[in-house]
């Protein structure tokens, strides 16, 4: 672990404000000339060598400047930095996606959109995973020939519905009947516990002998099945990589669009969200996907009565200004959840 100095403090927290606004490599005359350390340029130096040394600072090839380490972020944002709070304006842009959208997939959409062009980064958005959320109902719904609707009616306002195939061609009536089978069994579950009940229930002997419920349970199954495979991403404005100097290399360039081109590559960043209350901040190497090394990712989930529906966040390159970025992805992901709870 990294323990440094006041003065040691004060040195990295300059060359990261430094190196945040100019993206140039940050020379000890530069400090000295742009801030008010109050201490000899020798002092700087003997500070820059030893934070160099703790690696948390690096030179470029052809420089005498320092530039920071993924290193160096992780120390400033858990010790140094200072939290801005948003303008008047940002917060205004945010809650105006409440008060324009009503579909919760839009909703969602638009959150990633705002949180976009206020951050001026890549944003992430997960739609509402059903998973935590509990089940008030199932329904089957004849839609066409040899097509059923199901729906999951959830406690989280949002209704998980699938066609699936339906080569029995069942009534409406048995529809329905299927539905008031099911609706015990499954009522008050979570839906992964939804999932574990109809799996054990078709493995169950009752299935073998109750056409009808088997049926039932085959239906649920499939739709829960195509809901897993088809759960939405959003990622926008991913043209804004190309505004920063560090991806200014095609090749480096092309991978990042291809990971965020690739949905479980995607739900691997957003997954840090899911892992703790509040905004998580992810730096270079500890991201789990090796081709954003180059990059943080700033997340923060949403729920419904406290129950984690979905993640959104921002990625962009290492040298992020994160005292920005943070309460924004906070205060973001604060009014999708209040929207959620309001239905």
């Amino acid at each position: 672990m990294v323990r440094l100095s006041p003065r040691g403090q004060q040195i990295l927290h300059a060359i990261v404000c430094d190196y945040l606004e100019t993206v140039a490599p940050v020379s000890s005359k530069r400090l000295i000339e742009r801030f008010d350390l109050g201490v000899s340029s020798a002092t700087v130096r003997n500070a820059m060598a030893e934070l160099e040394d703790a690696e948390l600072l690096e030179q470029p090839h052809t420089s005498s400047g320092r530039i920071p380490t993924s290193k160096a972020y992780r120390y400033y944002v858990d010790h140094i930095l200072t939290l801005r709070p948003l303008t008047s304006g940002e917060l205004a842009s945010v809650e105006a996606i409440v008060r324009e959208t009503g579909d919760v997939s839009r909703l969602v959409r638009d959150s990633g959109r705002v949180l976009s062009v206020i951050s001026r980064h890549t944003a992430l958005v997960s739609a509402p995973s059903l998973a935590s959320a509990v089940c008030e109902g199932i329904e089957f719904v004849r839609v066409a020939s040899g097509k059923v609707l199901v729906l999951f009616v959830m406690s989280s306002k949002v209704l998980c519905s699938q066609v699936v195939e339906d080569e029995g061609e069942f009534t409406q009536e048995q529809l329905e009947r299927f539905g008031r089978y099911l609706n015990p069994m499954l009522m008050g579950l979570t839906l992964n516990k939804v999932r574990d009940r109809i799996d054990t229930e078709l493995d169950h002997e009752r299935a073998r002998f109750d056409e009808a419920l088997a049926q039932a349970l085959h239906l649920g199954a499939t739709a829960l099945a195509q809901e897993d495979a088809e759960r939405e991403l959003y990622v926008e404005g991913s043209v804004r990589f190309l505004d920063q100097p560090e991806f200014s290399d095609l090749a480096k360039t092309r991978e990042v669009f291809r990971t965020l081109e690739e949905k479980r590559s995607v739900l691997r960043l957003l997954s840090a969200a899911m892992e703790g209350p509040g905004t998580q901040v992810l730096i270079g190497p500890e991201l789990v996907v090796e081709e954003m090394h180059g990059c943080a990712v700033v997340v923060a989930q949403y729920a419904h009565a406290g129950r984690p529906l979905g993640s959104l966040g921002v990625i962009g390159p290492a040298r992020m200004d994160y005292a920005r970025v943070i309460p924004l992805v906070g205060y973001v992901a604060q009014v999708l959840s209040q929207q959620m709870e309001r239905g």
